[in-house]
C-alpha cells in the first residue's frame, strides 16, 4: 500500500511539473484513472486473495474458521455460520484460519492451500493481458487506460510480494509470505505440524467464543491423542479450556509444572505469563503472580498479551493505576483471543472501580461477546486476598 501512495505522488509530481514548452509528462486523466484503479484493486484483490486460500482449503478437505482482511485496528467483522470474517482499517495484508491433521497428506493439502492464492494473482494477470488489446484499441478514454494500467501493476506487485520467501513485520509481529510457507514446507514436516497445531488451536477457539466449553475440551483431547500439546500457544489455550470449566486451580497446578525451555525465550515468556493468570484466577497467589510478572519484566521481547497479563495481576492488586497503564500499552493487533478477552474484562472492572459505569457496561458488553462463558471475567475486590490469607 505504502508504494502505491508513493507511485501516484510521483504522478501527481509530474503532473504537476510543466517542460519548457507548457507541456506536461502526464495528462491529468492517466493520474485519475491510474489513482482509482490503485484504490480499488488493493482490497479487491485482497479478498481475491484470501478467499482463494479458504475457497482451496475447503476443497483440500480442511476446516476453514474465518478471514482477516487488511490490517491495523478492527472496524468491523460478522459471522457466515461458523466462518468468521474480519475487516481491518488497512487494505493491506490478511490472513486465512484453516488447517488439518495428517502428516505428509496433511502437508500437501496445506501446500495445495497456500498456493491458492498466488495462482489466482496470476489467473487475474492472464486476463488482463488477454483484455489489454482490446482495452487499448477501443478505448477513448485516458482515465479507464491509467485504472487497467493500475490494476495490472497492483496485481503484479502483489503476486511478486508473495512469491518472495521473506518474513513480514507488521505492528510487532512476524509473519511469512505465501513464497516462504510454501518453502517451509517443502523444508519441513515441522511446517505442516505447525498448520495442524493452529488447526486445533482455532477450533478449540471457536467454541469457547460460543460457550461450547464440551466442544473445546473434546478437541483438547484430540490434539493431546496426536501428541501436539506441547507448543506454547496451545498449552494457553489449554488453560482457557480448564478455566472454562472452573478449575483454574486445576491450570494454575498444571502450569506450574510445566517444563522451562531456557532455550526458547518467546515460549517461556508466554508460558509464565499465562501461568501467572491462572494463578491469580486459580488460588489468588498474588505474591507468586507478581513474582512471575517481575521476571518477565527483565526480558525481551514482549508483546501485547504480556502486556495484558501485567495489567490483569496490578488489578488484582489494586494497582490500578498500572494496569491502566499496561492495558494502554497493550497493542490491540499483537493480542490473541486469550490476551483480548483477559483485557475486555480488566478494561470493565477498571471502569467499573473508577465510578465510569457507561464505559464499564461498554466493555463488559464486549467482554461478553468476546467470552460468554466468563472464562476471564476479574476476581471479585477482595477475593483474591481472602483465597492468600485463608
Amino acid at each position: 500500500m505504502s508504494f502505491d501512495v508513493f507511485c501516484l505522488a510521483v504522478l501527481a509530481g509530474l503532473w504537476l511539473w510543466k517542460w519548457s514548452g507548457g507541456r506536461r509528462p502526464i495528462e491529468l486523466q492517466w493520474v485519475i484513472g491510474i489513482a482509482i484503479g490503485s484504490i480499488l484493486a488493493e482490497p479487491i484483490l485482497l479478498v481475491l486473495h484470501e478467499l482463494s486460500h479458504a475457497t482451496a482449503g475447503w476443497a483440500m478437505g480442511m476446516r476453514v474458521f474465518g478471514i482477516t482482511l487488511g490490517s491495523g485496528p478492527q472496524v468491523t467483522f460478522f459471522d457466515l455460520g461458523r466462518f468468521k470474517v474480519e475487516i481491518r482499517l488497512l487494505p493491506a495484508g490478511g490472513s486465512c484460519r484453516a488447517g488439518l491433521g495428517g502428516g505428509w497428506i496433511g502437508r500437501w493439502r496445506v501446500a495445495a492451500m497456500i498456493a491458492a492464492a498466488p495462482l489466482i494473482h496470476l489467473l487475474v494477470l492472464a486476463v488482463l493481458v488477454c483484455a489489454a488489446t482490446f482495452v487499448f484499441g477501443n478505448s477513448r478514454s485516458f482515465v479507464w487506460m491509467g485504472a487497467f494500467v493500475a490494476v495490472f501493476f497492483v496485481n503484479l506487485l502483489a503476486l511478486m510480494g508473495n512469491l518472495i520467501p521473506r518474513n513480514l513485520h507488521r505492528e510487532g509481529q512476524v509473519t511469512n509470505t505465501d513464497g516462504k510457507q510454501l518453502l517451509r514446507l517443502w523444508r519441513s514436516k515441522d511446517a505442516a505440524r505447525a498448520w495442524i497445531l493452529s488447526n486445533y488451536t482455532w477450533e478449540i477457539v471457536a467454541c469457547l467464543e460460543r460457550g461450547a466449553a464440551r466442544e473445546a475440551r473434546a478437541s483438547l483431547e484430540q490434539a493431546r491423542r496426536l501428541a501436539l500439546d506441547d507448543a506454547a500457544g496451545f498449552r494457553t489455550i489449554e488453560l482457557a479450556v480448564m478455566g472454562a470449566e472452573g478449575d483454574w486451580a486445576g491450570a494454575a497446578a498444571r502450569a506450574e509444572a510445566w517444563p522451562v525451555d531456557p532455550g526458547n525465550l518467546n515460549d517461556h515468556i508466554t508460558l509464565a505469563a499465562w501461568a501467572a493468570v491462572a494463578i491469580v484466577y486459580g488460588r489468588g497467589d498474588l505474591i507468586k503472580a507478581q513474582s512471575l510478572c517481575d521476571e518477565l519484566a527483565t526480558l525481551t521481547p514482549w508483546e501485547g498479551a504480556v502486556q495484558t497479563v501485567f495489567a490483569v495481576v496490578a488489578l488484582a492488586r489494586g494497582q490500578d493505576t498500572k494496569a491502566e497503564g499496561w492495558l494502554t500499552e497493550a497493542r490491540p493487533s499483537q493480542l490473541n483471543w486469550t490476551a483480548r478477552a483477559a483485557g475486555a474484562w480488566a478494561w470493565a472492572e477498571l471502569f467499573r472501580r473508577k465510578g465510569n459505569q457507561r464505559l464499564a457496561d461498554r466493555w463488559d458488553s464486549r467482554a461478553r461477546k468476546l467470552d460468554p462463558i466468563g472464562i476471564f471475567r476479574m476476581p471479585e475486590p477482595g477475593k483474591a486476598s481472602e483465597l492468600i490469607n485463608g
